[in-house]
């Protein structure tokens, strides 16, 4: 039996049970109601990043490595955020299954408190050893500089960032999935916009550069997200504000408890990444400044289908708050099926077009001949991220945030050491780019065992459902 829809003034959509008995609706319409908004949320933020290697590519393959290492740098950072946003979901999402709005919003306080703290400590860490950084990456002379530049003023907005995050989430367990997208959206027009003219000097402005992406990367989401940080406050939205509670540390290692595999997974996925970088930069600047467009390309795409695991997260947490253990499995089956589908689409296209974009994307001719084939292997990666993306996500909105870290340590230590060797014996850099075949491969193996297996379920949701 399908749940009672409710509509909301602002554009969100809820389905709830009214006893937690009762099946919740886990349809792929209703997974494609959650998960599109979502998707074109994170493919928004996705095209921050593209637009930025687009943008300073006039400065040549100086300035695109600058940036792109820059922007993995600042989202290796948010990654860490992540992990809590993370643990936001899967908390708020088991309280609104429940029917308990009021533990919803406080565990959305405490992960806000937490998230301003935590920001507030990796900005101190990054202003200070933002030459180390750059030097680790791999770069030198002027592209160095350029990195230096662009992290020291990114890192000022760091707040907004992680606060937006983690409000973001927020909304998403509890079934609120457009007005995240509404407000990315406007931040994201004006990041653009704003980058174009401060980086590229027009409208009577002068040219910064790289130091233009970085304040318009900044000042944009500054912008937009308190708008919706005040609004939130006044209770405007499905998820409200409610009443302001206190700092409790008991919340915060409950936290912790269920969102750090879930940060060390994104610190390892990320982390694993710069390191890949730091390979890439082995072969030269083209072939650097040829893999930042093929990951700029990645990152686009391949939050399709986090934007499926993500809502993937907030239904299958609901099921579990509800005691509806079979719905849960039913959600993630069907999420990844419909995420495999999409995916599956897009990498047929991306193929097509990889020359095109390619050549869109950069200027010099070395670089885009690099730049094809990592393409064109991107798109074979494409289905197998759509399942990766979309069983972690319901794994994670289950509580079991620490078996999602433990694929992705497996896949990801085993393309490291096989880049690594790769490296060593002078194999040509697509090979390095192929390793990513493997990794997702072993993930979502061990994945589907996992699933399969049911030890995801926790004892709350058995004893419910009995």
């Amino acid at each position: 039996m399908c749940a009672p829809r409710r509509r909301y003034p602002h554009g969100g959509t809820l389905i709830t049970a009214d006893k937690p008995h009762k099946p919740l609706d886990v349809s792929y319409g209703r997974i494609w109601r959650l998960a599109w908004p979502t998707v074109i949320t994170n493919m928004l933020i996705a095209s921050v990043g593209l637009s930025y290697v687009k943008i300073v590519s006039f400065l040549g393959a100086e300035g695109i490595a600058a940036v792109t290492s820059g922007h993995r740098v600042f989202v290796l950072i948010q990654a860490i955020v992540m992990g809590l946003a993370i643990a936001t979901t899967a908390l708020v999402a088991q309280s609104w299954g429940k029917g308990d709005q009021a533990g919803a919003s406080r565990w959305t306080w405490q992960s806000l408190y937490f998230a301003t703290a935590l920001a507030m400590l990796f900005t101190g860490i990054g202003e200070l050893f933002a030459p180390e950084i750059a030097t680790a990456m791999g770069l030198t002379g002027e592209a160095r500089e350029m990195l230096i530049q662009f992290l020291r003023i990114l890192l000022l907005f760091n707040i907004i960032f992680a606060v937006s995050n983690v409000l973001n989430s927020a909304f998403r367990a509890a079934g609120d999935t457009r007005t995240p997208m509404n407000y990315t959206l406007a931040s994201t027009v004006l990041n653009i916009g704003l980058c174009l003219v401060l980086a590229r000097g027009l409208l009577g402005m002068p040219a910064l550069g790289v130091v233009g992406i970085a304040l318009g990367g900044g000042i944009a989401p500054l912008l937009a997200f308190s708008t919706m940080i005040l609004r939130w406050r006044r209770n405007r939205y499905l998820l409200t504000a409610g009443h302001h509670p206190r700092v409790s540390f008991a919340d915060w290692r409950e936290i912790i408890r269920v969102g750090l595999p879930a940060t060390l997974e994104q610190f390892v996925i990320h982390g694993s990444l710069i390191v890949f970088m730091r390979f890439v930069a082995n072969y030269g600047t083209n072939e650097f400044a040829a893999f930042g467009v093929a990951l700029s390309l990645l990152s686009v795409v391949v939050v399709i289908g986090f934007g499926f695991g993500i809502a993937n997260a907030a239904l299958t947490g609901q099921c579990i708050g509800a005691g509806d253990v079979a719905g849960a499995r039913r959600a993630m089956a069907n999420t990844a099926k419909l995420s495999c589908a999409v995916l599956s689409v897009l990498a047929v296209i991306l193929a097509l077009l990889a020359r095109p974009l390619a050549e869109f994307m950069a200027a010099d001719p070395d670089v885009v001949e690099v730049a094809i084939p990592f393409l064109l292997i991107l798109a074979a990666i494409l289905p197998l991220a759509a399942v990766e993306s979309a069983l972690s996500g319901g794994l994670r909105g289950a509580g079991d945030t620490r078996f999602p870290l433990l694929s992705s340590f497996s896949g990801l230590g085993t393309r490291l050491v096989l880049a690594g060797i790769l490296m060593a014996l002078k194999w040509p850099v697509t090979w390095l780019y192929a390793t990513l075949l493997l990794d997702y491969s072993i993930k979502v193996s061990i994945l589907f065992w996992r699933v399969h297996s049911m030890r995801w379920v926790p004892a709350s949701a058995r004893s419910l459902q009995a």
